[in-house]
């Protein structure tokens, strides 16, 4: 900063520079982008909630009514004790009267459940949706990015993908499934929606929370009479928030500015909540201890949070909540501990009276009934008349994550840290303008923040892939082998078409651990339980391998890893596989945390677009992302009906991939593999049925159609061409690039070959791991990248790239979807050129009497590391 601040204030005070030019150096030095020279450049602005909706079933149920009707359904006439007001609920008691195994503690009940909840789910998220769209205001089409986020149901495509498909939203909107955080997640998806409309240019996203907690419901037992504090407040709501950047004057109304996010983890409060998906429906655990811990912890984390707004506003009671309202005590236990007035909880308490712990979407609840009363009573702001405020998620773990909050005006869009917008009256060629002013004015034009007038700003620094990591089970199976194991353990003997050209995999699945459960073999037969008790331990685990090479590649403190993504599809926990790994790796508690349950296999892209949006978007930034999956959850015995397994079985392998990422890596310390230059995602029309899964009391089924590579092939030129579009339409000769393709099987492989009009060997990476690895699901695109910087570093490659500069990954899965990313090479020398914009050096000191004479720019030169 010290090169920038003497560099202005010595030209500022120049009588050769007029008062347009003093203008245009100033701003230059405010929002100069270039960050190896200038470290504490202008943020964008932050996101705003632009709108909110919410929505319930139709069914109301009084609190003074609800004991009479959850006794009578379930049997337990005898028990008496709630005491909330109301509730809205899907669940009637002719449901109950018609599905028995509903409210029969312990009973097989999980495939009624989901068949029930998976299309109701999206359907109420629609409702909220609906409402906050309009209230926005704006074309549908507007919408660029979709969050989704429920505990209610799991399903592949994901309820994402159908409510993409109830709201008729572009099929290349951005969506983000977000399965079993919990109650934490309302706060969750609102710093994943910040982070999107941050880092993406015109981003309008959408956030839909719903649940249905139908799933939670079961009959009373001696044994767990904690169900009957959950059937006491568990309530069904969905939300809805659409958040944007830079919103448009006089045709967005900002309602709520998100201006900072943390999340941590309470310590010794793991068991406090604790949900595990079962044959019987989601069973849970909910301590007594809860309000203790949060109570215990409230001013330390919200203390912590506030530090990134530089310590302000920690007079608790200038600010107004939206505290998750996990029951009467934790909301109590809040406002004691940070001595808050009366009637400073009062929209939590209201939310929780009148609708009931709604899980994630109760925060939004609570913001839009904190936002009517403050129109109601003509307070001065949407935030009972208060500028900052906070929000408060609490769920499994015990994870708390909290987001600063600050009432958005028009006005704020453009006044950021004093710095005024202008208007270019003249064009860039007027000849009134010196070629010093026009200088400035490129250099203003490539790095201001300020997007809405200044539409060409420079990008920052893209988001690189700095090390990576695999690993696999220690069970290696040869294909040659594979069928008479396969055969012999499921006891079908007699079949023996194996064909696929998979040389060998891996897995964690064993001979002896089959004829120990031979439920997992028996098609059909019960046996979630066994695999969510084998899998919930070891899926973490096998991420772990991996991670832990990638960090050992890094070469860094284990303690500079700010974000951490999981994402698997082979177990569902809460808390999840991310807070197990972050004990196993002995992480910060407060790391910030993502899960992605159930995405499929293009999920390997999809956590590379998340990865550069959370690197580029939070300065120094350094992304773990981890992708395992033990496919014994998808393990069937073979039959007649379903043939079809037969191919899964053929191809799908365990594995497990880490990958590091972050934006500006640091000179001498830090060495790029690649660059994630874009990210697009689309939906190939007409092919839902491509792929589908679905969890289930006998694990996970699943359908491979055999038109998938037809699919793929005859839309693969296509979304790669409008994927490179976001690089001006640059490198649109196939053979020019290098490829990380999902390898789903040859027939895929062959038909993106055959399409693109690749040369031979062109594929040889995805080839390979499919050959000596299988199809490990999401990890697999990683591997493949893994497989080809070492081939290119051992062939004398000039890039990692298989000596190309760039290249694509692609990941295809349900839906069908595919995500892509764009990998650009990373050099060091590339880190400080972007965008034509070069950091520069002064030849002369900063008070030379011959500095600017005539108005001249200084000498240029390149940094090159």
């Amino acid at each position: 900063m010290g090169y920038c601040h003497s560099f202005y204030r010595n030209l500022s005070t120049s009588p050769s520079l007029s008062n347009f030019n003093k203008s245009l150096l100033y701003i230059c030095y405010l929002t100069c982008s270039m960050a190896p020279l200038v470290k504490n450049h202008v943020e964008p602005p932050h996101a705003k909630i632009l709108a909110i909706g919410t929505a319930n079933p139709p069914n109301v149920y009084y609190q003074k009514d609800y004991p009479d009707f959850l006794f009578r359904v379930t049997k337990n006439e005898h028990r008496t004790d709630l005491r909330e007001k109301k509730r809205y609920l899907y669940l009637t008691e002719e449901i109950l009267n018609a599905n028995p195994s509903i409210y029969t503690y312990g009973a097989p009940s999980l495939d009624v459940r989901q068949d029930m909840l998976n299309p109701e789910v999206p359907k109420l998220g629609q409702q909220a949706a609906l409402k906050a769209i309009k209230e926005w205001g704006q074309p549908i089409s507007k919408i660029t990015h979709l969050i989704f986020c429920t505990a209610s149901c799991v399903d592949m495509p994901g309820a994402d993908f159908q409510l993409v498909k109830l709201l008729g939203l572009n099929p290349s909107v951005t969506r983000t499934m977000i399965y079993e955080a919990g109650c934490y997640a309302g706060a969750t998806v609102l710093r994943l929606a910040k982070d999107f409309a941050e880092n993406n240019e015109g981003a309008r996203v959408l956030v839909v929370c719903a649940e249905i907690t139908t799933v939670f419901f079961h009959g009373l037992t001696d044994t767990h009479l904690d169900i009957l504090v959950g059937q006491a407040l568990f309530a069904d709501g969905a939300s809805a928030v659409i958040v944007g950047a830079n919103p448009e004057p006089e045709i967005e109304r900002p309602l709520f500015e998100i201006v900072a996010c943390r999340q941590t983890i309470i310590p010794n409060s793991e068991h406090g909540v604790v949900a595990n998906i079962r044959e019987m429906g989601f069973n849970y655990y909910l301590s007594g201890e809860v309000p203790k811990f949060v109570g215990g912890s409230v001013v330390d984390f919200l203390t912590k949070t506030f530090e990134k707004v530089d310590g302000k506003n920690k007079d608790w009671n200038s600010l107004f909540f939206s505290v998750h309202p996990g029951g009467p005590a934790i909301v109590d236990q809040v406002e004691e501990q940070l001595g808050l007035k009366e009637g400073k909880l009062r929209a939590t308490r209201h939310v929780l009276s009148e609708y009931g712990n709604m899980g994630a979407p109760s925060v939004h609840f609570i913001l839009d009934e904190m936002r009517n009363k403050s129109i109601g009573e003509g307070k001065a702001t949407t935030g009972e008349g208060l500028e900052w405020g906070v929000m408060i998620g609490i769920g499994p773990g015990l994870t708390v994550e909290t987001a600063i909050l600050r009432i958005s005006s028009i006005s704020d869009c453009y006044k950021r840290k004093g710095v005024v917008p202008f208007i270019l009256l003249e064009p860039f060629d007027s000849p009134s303008l010196s070629s010093f002013s026009k200088s400035l004015l490129y250099i203003c034009s490539s790095t201001c923040p300020m997007a809405p007038l200044v539409k060409n700003h420079g990008e920052h620094q893209h988001a690189k892939i700095l090390a990576i990591g695999t690993a696999n089970p220690p069970n290696v199976y040869y294909q040659k082998d594979y069928p008479d194991f396969l055969f012999r353990v499921t006891k079908n003997e007699h079949r023996t078409d194996l064909r696929e050209k998979t040389r060998k995999r891996y897995l964690h699945l064993t001979e002896e651990i089959l004829k120990a459960n031979p439920s997992i073999y028996t098609y059909g037969a019960p046996s979630l339980d066994v695999r969510q008790d084998m899998l919930n331990p070891e899926v973490p685990k096998l991420g772990q391998q991996a991670a832990l090479k990638a960090i050992k590649e890094w070469g860094q403190p284990i303690s500079k890893i700010t974000h951490l993504i999981f994402c698997t599809a082979s177990c569902v926990d809460m808390p999840g596989a991310d807070f197990q790994l972050v004990k196993l790796l002995g992480l910060n508690p407060s790391v910030t945390r993502t899960m992605i349950y159930e995405a499929g296999c293009y999920a390997g892209a999809t956590v590379l677009r998340l990865a550069k949006d959370f690197a580029e978007n939070n300065e120094g930034a350094r992304v773990l992302v981890v992708c395992a999956e033990i496919t014994t959850v998808f393990f069937h015995g073979l039959t007649d009906t379903h043939l079809d397994i037969l191919v899964g079985q053929a191809l799908f392998a365990d594995g497990a991939s880490a990958v590091i990422v972050g934006a500006n890596p640091e000179p001498k310390i830090e060495r790029p593999l690649f660059e994630i230059v874009a990210c697009r995602q689309t939906i190939i029309p007409n092919s839902e049925h491509g792929v589908v899964a679905n969890i289930r009391e006998m694990g996970f089924t699943y359908y491979l159609s055999g038109e998938v590579p037809k699919f793929v092939g005859g839309n693969v030129v296509d979304f790669l061409t409008k994927t490179f579009e976001k690089v001006d339409g640059k490198n649109k000769d196939w053979n020019s690039l290098f490829f990380s393709v999902h390898p789903g099987g040859p027939a895929i492989v062959d038909q993106v070959e055959e399409q693109l009009g690749l040369k031979e060997g062109k594929l040889r990476a995805t080839r390979h791991v499919l050959s000596e690895y299988g199809n490990m699901g999401a990890p697999s695109v990683h591997f493949i990248l893994d497989d080809m910087r070492k081939k290119s570093i051992e062939e004398g490659k000039s890039t990692t790239g298989e000596g190309l500069e760039w290249g694509v990954v692609i990941g295809i899965g349900p839906g069908l979807t595919v995500e892509t990313a764009i990998p650009q090479v990373s050099r060091f020398s590339n880190c400080y050129i972007r965008n034509g914009v070069v950091p520069f050096i002064l030849s002369q000191p900063f008070n030379s009497p011959s500095l600017f004479k005539f108005q001249q720019i200084p000498t240029l030169y390149l940094l090159f590391n």
